[in-house]
């Protein structure tokens, strides 16, 4: 867990298949930032003609290097701020609802969603038997 200026948090990043699977998934401190994760999330999954949803906190020129680099599509909406703006189509970032129903799934689980489990362990195995639900249903 981490340290913020609102307490302890932590944050749950994963990686999912088009039809809100779970691929993979990484529990890091609140405070960290995201698109350093999404590298080592997305690299073993990464194929040619896929495409990449996500959303502005992943916009950074190594993470679409990285995708470019498999040959995959990066669907994700510039930052405000870029000087240079890349290619961005609205209607194939709508399909990042899967990941946002996959989210609402797991947070419906009233101890997962506030984090009950104080330990990086305990709560991992509570995430994993979480999903392994969502699977059977």
């Amino acid at each position: 867990m981490g340290r913020s200026r609102g307490g302890r948090t932590s944050k749950l990043h994963l990686s999912c298949d088009g039809a809100g699977n779970v691929l993979s998934r990484q529990l890091t401190p609140g405070q960290a930032g995201d698109c350093p994760e999404a590298s080592g999330l997305l690299a073993p999954w990464l194929a040619p003609a896929q495409e990449v949803v996500a959303d502005t906190a992943y916009d950074s020129d190594a993470l679409r290097g990285l995708i470019a680099a498999a040959g995959a599509i990066a669907v994700i909406p510039p930052n405000p701020r870029r000087r240079y703006v890349p290619h961005f189509d609205p209607c194939a970032y709508a399909k990042r609802q899967h990941i946002e129903q996959t989210f609402n799934k797991l947070k419906q689980h009233r101890r997962l969603a506030t984090r009950y489990d104080k330990l990086d362990n305990s709560w991992e195995a509570l995430l994993c038997a979480r999903i392994w639900t969502l699977y059977l249903n």
